[in-house]
């Protein structure tokens, strides 16, 4: 089990991690078809994260169940 502040910043990391990716695939797109390796592979990279970030808030959800909702949602979503 996880620490609610190891949430947090887990989910700070992934959220950004998210960002870069999603900056990856939209510059990997606008130079190469979006069937080509690269693109598929950077599309694939983004479908993991977000699906990592669904699966840890439900995790963090579990596991601090006497956190408030708004600080839960925060972790893996959300601006901060």
């Amino acid at each position: 089990m996880m620490e609610f502040s190891e949430h947090q910043k887990l989910g700070k990391k992934l959220k950004d991690a998210h960002k870069h990716i999603l900056y990856a695939l939209a510059l990997i797109s606008s130079r190469y078809s979006k069937q080509s390796k690269q693109a598929v592979t950077a599309e694939q990279a983004l479908k993991a994260i977000k699906e990592l970030k669904y699966i840890m808030d439900n995790v963090v959800g579990k596991e601090h169940p006497l956190v408030d909702d708004d600080n839960l949602s925060r972790c893996y979503f959300g601006d901060k």
